[in-house]
Order: C-alpha cells, then structure tokens, then sequence
C-alpha cells in the first residue's frame, strides 16, 4: 500500500511539474510579444530578407556616374578652351587674308581690262596661270588655316579602383587590394576563377627574408602565387605562378602553365600576365636552398631581400620594356613578399 501511495503521489508530484514547465513555456511565449526588442529583431530581419545585390550596388554605381560626368564635364571645358583659341587665331589672321586674295583679283581683273582694252592677247596664259594660283592657294587656305592635332584619349583601368572589404580571395595578406586579387584569378584561370580561394603561406616582412624562411613554410604545398613589392617610393607589385610545388633540390623545373604578372609598374602598363616561352617551360622555375622564390631566369629572389631581374629570359614580353618592366631597375630591394597556396 506504501509502495502505491508513493507511486500516485509521484505521479501527482510529475504532473504537476509538467503543468509548471507548460505554464513556464506559455508565459515565455506570451511575453517574448512584449519584449522591447522583439519589434526591432522583427524590423532588422524584415531589412536582410529583402536585401537586394540592387541594394548593394546602388550607391558605388552612383559614384561612377559621378565620376564619368566629371570626365566628360573635363572634357567639354578642354573642347570648349580649343574652340575658342580657334577663333582667336581666325579673328586674328583671316580678316588680312582674305583683303589680301581679294585685292590680288581685283588686280587681276583690272590686267584684264586693259589687256582687253590694248587688245594684247600673248598675255592671256600668265593671267591664267595668276588666276589658277590664287584659285590653287584658295584651296590650300581652306584646308592647312588651321590645323587639328589630337592624342588619343588613354583612360587607363587604374584610374578607378572598385574594392570590397566583405569578399576577399587571398586570404591572410595585406599588400592587394580586391580588384588586384580578381585580377591574380582571372590570370589563375581554373574552373571557377571569379571564387578561388587562395591561403597565405608565407610573409617575409612577417616570417623573415631569409631563403630558409621561405623554404620551410613554402615547401611542398602544390600550386603558389608568389607577389612581390618593391623597397621604393611606390612599392610596385609584381610576381609569378607555378603549379609545381616549391623544394631545396637545386634544379630546374618544368611547368607550362607558369606565368609572370605585374601589378603596378613605373610605365602605367595595366595589370599584364606574361606566359612560359614554349621553348623555356623546362625552365620554368629554379628550385635551390640558398634562394627564395625564383621564376625562370626572370626573377631571382635571393637572401635578405635582395633581387635581380633579367626579363625576358624564360617568359614572353609583350609590353616590350624587358628588364625594366617591373620596377625600372634590373637589381632591387624587396620591402614584402606574400606567397599563397590554393585553398
């Protein structure tokens, strides 16, 4: 009877907490309506369910627009300066030509009135001939008064930059900007080129300039893009791929899919891939202990931050300033190096 009297009142006792949790349960519901930031929650996920890319772009396409009005707006005021400095040079000298060619005919037809009048008609071709020059000067006037000389309008890509801190494909660095990194990608290629993701492996201002640094983080990790800058004023940007994977063997490596880039320039080429010469891909990069990352016979990084430059050795110039494409310089200082391998 003990034994039933407890199980009822346990069972009793396990009700009754059951009420309380349903009831605990009920109120939490209820009251979750009047909580002060239920509202705000609402509105806030009111804004991201309705966000747009529209939305995103809104406000950088706006500044574009600004910015080609602007050059356009350049544009007009230099058309409008040359229009005008036009008709200075016309109201200047064309008044005086044309007295000029009109007293020559009047004096032509005044010959001929006299000819005509003294019957002299041996005359007739050197009248003609006057008449033809001055006709012949006509035309030259018309065609050489003033004369137009235009440069083409270079516009170069680098004059807007279009950057996101929210989507970043090398991931770990510090020295490209968004549109640099889309552009390393769009050189990489790949299936999906636009997402490729690539990890840091290696920063020398970080991890140290020397070669043993570089091999003992970089070593044996596939595929690389390797950016270099340069120690000056401006801190060019430029480097190289390969798909062979980096070692202390002190040799030569094949890779046809290698290539050269650069970044930033002292010519303002734009951002410029440089492929493996077909003859040169056993060449493709040079592989040694005592060295840091070396392309071809192109670039040599060595110790402490130290480089030489002898393109185009092994890698296509199609810019055509050979050596001095990347930074002016054959010999130069390095201020940071950034190698990354495929995520």
């Amino acid at each position: 009877m003990l034994s039933s009297k407890k199980c009822k009142i346990d069972k009793s006792e396990t009700n009754g907490n059951e009420s309380d949790h349903t009831s605990t349960r009920s109120e939490s519901t209820v009251n979750l309506d009047f909580h002060p930031l239920t509202e705000p929650i609402r509105q806030l996920h009111d804004k991201f369910t309705h966000l747009t890319s529209a939305d995103c772009i809104a406000h950088p396409l706006s500044q574009l627009d600004e910015w080609k009005c602007e050059s356009y707006r350049l544009i007009d005021q230099l058309y409008e300066m040359k229009r005008q400095e036009m008709e200075i040079i016309v109201n200047k000298n064309f008044t005086k030509y044309k007295t000029d060619q009109l007293k020559l005919i009047n004096d032509l037809k005044k010959e001929i009135r006299k000819q005509h009048l003294a019957q002299v008609e041996h005359q007739d071709e050197v009248l003609k001939r006057r008449m033809e020059h001055v006709e012949q000067d006509l035309v030259e006037f018309q065609k050489n008064f003033i004369q137009i000389e235009t440069k083409p309008l270079q516009v170069d890509s680098d004059y807007i930059h279009v950057q996101t801190s929210y989507i970043k494909y090398f991931n770990g660095g510090s020295l490209l900007s968004n549109e640099q990194e889309l552009k390393l990608n769009e050189f990489y290629g790949g299936g999906n080129a636009n997402e490729q993701q690539w990890e840091l492996l290696y920063k020398a201002s970080r991890n140290g300039f020397c070669a043993e640094d570089f091999h003992r983080l970089c070593d044996g990790k596939g595929a690389t893009m390797t950016i270099i800058q340069s120690n000056d004023d401006v801190g060019y940007l430029f480097g190289g791929f390969t798909t062979v994977s980096w070692s202390s063997t002190c040799s030569w490596q094949p890779d046809p899919q290698a290539f050269l880039f650069t970044l930033t320039n002292p010519h303002n080429i734009p951002s410029t891939k440089y492929n493996v010469k077909e003859k040169s891909m056993q060449f493709a990069v040079y592989h040694d202990a005592t060295v840091g990352p070396s392309f071809g016979g192109d670039i040599c990084v060595k110790n402490n931050s130290n480089a030489f430059i002898r393109f185009p050795v092994t890698y296509l110039d199609t810019t055509h300033y050979g050596d001095k494409t990347f930074t002016g310089n054959k010999h130069m200082t390095i201020s940071d190096i950034e190698i990354y391998k495929i995520d």
